[in-house]
């Protein structure tokens, strides 16, 4: 339930945004870094490694977000 909770604060926060602010804030550096991985990188098939690449960055974010609110609240 707490987790909804958290979801529904970051939605709420980025609603204020316009597209524009939460491009940039959001999707563009994350973006970027994996862009620039695929051309470090060189593979076979360059959207599959950068689709991968931002699933991973998706998912250590919200890891970490998880630890810090968990230490928080200790």
């Amino acid at each position: 339930m707490d987790s909804i909770k958290e979801h529904m604060k970051v939605l709420e926060d980025t609603s204020n945004l316009n597209m524009r602010q939460f491009l940039m804030k959001q999707i563009i550096p994350v973006l970027t870094e994996g862009m620039i991985d695929v051309y470090r990188v060189g593979p076979t098939d360059p959207v599959d490694y950068l689709a991968d690449y931002i699933f991973a960055k998706s998912n250590n974010l919200r890891t970490s977000v998880k630890t810090k609110k968990s230490a928080a609240a200790a």
